[in-house]
């Protein structure tokens, strides 16, 4: 089932309405902040492997715990070669550490003002016209390829990797980093050459793993939590103290500095330059500013009276304690829902239905169906359906029922069982 060289990585937030203070994160469609969990896939087409995590992981720390399960599960000539993701996932660590590992890294180009320089600094002559139709960015914002080049850009903190820069019809310009060969450098044998093409195509097949959440989300119900259930748990991390002194040192000073703007605000009131309105909302600002800044300062004095040395490592570690969601319920849901989906899609390859989706699966059966009969005397329930109107469809179907009626398929009824059979 691995059909594709190139593997992808991507991140899906799934809301939570409980009462438990579980975290929040940013939601792509909803624009606001909500409390939820974070579902990762990594996915190759109906391959995929699923975790769910707080917030408080980051998009790296999901990717690198996930790519070295599956590594580990995937048998040596199938493991991951080529991974492609999003710019959330543009970090210069990450990305040397997939390439140190043999791996070939496909992501865009994050947008700082040191990348766009790069990209604008690219030799107009370098670019080449793209007489298809590619268009980059969703709905509104959607705008169409004119030009591509394929050049080698020197980060500062990556050194020269290859980039395809994409430029627009609005005239911004856009790239793709990709650790791989070109033909050029390498025979086109070699799984570690990419065309240009290759690479562009790369990126726009990552809408599979979108439509794999929506998939789940409207036709299978998995984007639900099922249980509101939360744990109390405790764990003991890392601790460096050395960091959490720079930090009460720094945020010792912004309370100073925000000390001297209450006063200094106060004193552009009696002179006049400010007025009333413009004095409560900075003070309210500041007053905002300073308490959670004292919270801060309180929360790092505490966490240093808890930290112990390890005596056996020398390390110095902490034991914090945290609500977290069980999410085990759900995984198991998911897990059987996604077997189930495995199923129908090779039922939908042998219908000559390739690419249909659950509902239009169901759609297909249930139009057909005709009557089940049930025979008492010899314990036999037969399935009946009407025929298809198209040959391959029946021919299909014919050789399934020929297959499942090999199988010891039962069916209880008012507490009788009977053997069920497919009749065509």
């Amino acid at each position: 089932m691995l059909q594709d060289p190139i593997w992808y990585f991507d991140g899906h937030t799934i809301e939570y309405t409980g009462r438990a203070p579980i975290g929040k994160t940013r939601h792509g469609t909803k624009h606001t902040s909500v409390k939820a969990v974070d579902e990762y896939c990594l996915f190759n087409h109906i391959s995929a492997l699923t975790c769910y995590f707080p917030t408080s992981v980051s998009y790296e720390q999901a990717l690198r715990q996930m790519m070295a399960q599956a590594q580990a599960a995937l048998a040596p000539d199938r493991r991951i070669r080529k991974l492609a993701f999003d710019k959330e996932g543009w970090n210069a660590k990450l990305l040397i550490d997939l390439i140190d590992q043999d791996i070939i890294p496909l992501t865009w180009v994050k947008d700082t003002t040191t990348n766009r320089a790069l990209l604008a600094d690219v030799d107009a002559q370098d670019f080449v016209a793209v007489e298809e139709e590619v268009t980059v960015g969703k709905s509104d914002r959607e705008h169409r390829v004119v030009q591509v080049a394929d050049e080698d850009v020197p980060f500062p903190d990556l050194g020269i990797q290859r980039v395809v820069v994409l430029e627009t019809d609005a005239g911004d310009r856009l790239g793709i980093l990709a650790a791989a060969l070109r033909p050029t450098d390498a025979s086109l044998d070699d799984e570690r050459v990419m065309t240009t093409l290759a690479v562009m195509d790369a990126m726009s097949h990552k809408q599979r793993i979108e439509n794999s959440f929506k998939v789940r989300r409207h036709e299978m119900g998995s984007d639900a939590l099922p249980s509101h259930q939360v744990h109390t748990v405790t764990q003991t991390e890392p601790y460096d103290p050395a960091k959490a002194q720079d930090r009460m040192t720094r945020a010792m000073r912004r309370l100073e500095d925000y000390q001297a703007k209450q006063v200094g605000y106060d004193a552009l009131l009696e002179t006049h330059q400010i007025d009333q309105h413009e004095h409560n909302i900075l003070k309210t600002r500041v007053a905002r500013l300073q308490s959670a800044t004292q919270k801060l300062l309180d929360d790092l004095q505490e966490e240093m009276a808890c930290v112990t040395t390890d005596a056996a490592t020398g390390d110095t570690l902490i034991e914090r304690t945290a609500e977290v969601l069980d999410v085990r319920k759900l995984t198991l849901l998911n897990l059987f829902k996604d077997h189930a989906l495995v199923g129908l899609h090779l039922l939908a390859h042998l219908l000559g239905l390739d690419g249909a989706g659950p509902e239009r699966l169901r759609r297909e059966f249930l139009a057909y169906g005709d009557r089940i009969e049930f025979d008492h005397a010899q314990g036999v329930m037969t399935v009946y359906a009407k025929p298809f109107p198209r040959r391959r469809t029946q021919l299909a179907y014919e050789q399934l029922c020929a297959r499942l009626n090999e199988r010891p398929v039962t069916f209880t009824r008012d507490s009788r069982t009977y053997r069920v059979l497919f009749s065509w």
